[in-house]
């Protein structure tokens, strides 16, 4: 029976059940849909209408490496990279902007800032990056800040991502973007930028993710059936 027992909680642990989380499972993203108002430019300039995602992942607690800032005196705290890793997918009329590791990147970061302020509060968070080939000039990013005069909105230094947008006095919600590519060579030249002022921000229901019960249930019915006495033919 011993040998039984530990040979099914070592099944259980190798599946990440006996816990009910495997070891150094992170929180998983947030993905918000979102629409709004704005303008930007690429072949054409345009204004009006803007929807798409923010996808917000948290991949630790708090601003860590020697890139990061924190100031606790006065309720700021920053990362580069390391904090927030976050996504953008930004349509409007025809088009579609999402800034991503293109071919030759070499730098890439992904900046978070909390401010839990004596007369404001904001989160920002952005992702950013750039091409160091001498023979081009090419970098593309988004950021996303929330605004506040409401010093209630945050509480600590935390990233908040069950936050939806920022309300209360001298409230703002701004996604603002921008690519840009320069091949010296050639001369080829392309552009786009925009900033749209968030209007409506709805999260998205978690899929495919157990209630964190249900591990602990299923490795609990397994030892049941261990310790089931046989019936007798």
């Amino acid at each position: 029976m011993m040998f039984k027992l530990a040979r099914l909680f070592g099944i259980c642990a190798a599946a990440g059940i006996a816990t009910g989380l495997s070891p150094g499972a992170s929180a998983t993203p947030i993905t918000y849909d979102f629409t709004g108002q704005g303008a930007a430019c690429a072949a054409s300039c345009f204004e009006g209408d803007f929807f798409g995602t923010i996808t917000i992942d948290l991949i630790a607690p708090g601003p860590s490496g020697d890139d990061s800032t924190v100031y606790e005196d006065i309720g700021y705290a920053a990362d580069p990279s390391g904090w927030v890793n976050s996504s953008f997918v930004i349509n409007w009329q025809d088009n579609t902007f999402a800034p991503s590791a293109f071919a030759g990147a070499a730098v890439a970061e992904q900046a978070a800032t909390v401010s839990n302020g004596t007369d404001s509060d904001w989160l920002e968070t952005g992702v950013f990056y750039q091409d160091d080939d001498p023979g081009f000039d090419h970098d593309e990013g988004a950021t996303f800040t929330r605004y506040t005069e409401d010093t209630a909105w945050l509480s600590d230094l935390s990233f908040r991502t069950d936050l939806g947008l920022a309300t209360g006095p001298g409230a703002f919600n701004e996604l603002s973007f921008n690519s840009y590519f320069y091949n010296f060579s050639t001369q080829e030249y392309a552009s786009t930028s925009g900033t749209v002022q968030i209007q409506t921000m709805v999260a998205r229901s978690p899929t495919g993710v157990p209630e964190p019960a249900t591990p602990l249930l299923l490795a609990l019915g397994l030892v049941g059936l261990l310790f089931r006495r046989p019936r007798a033919t």
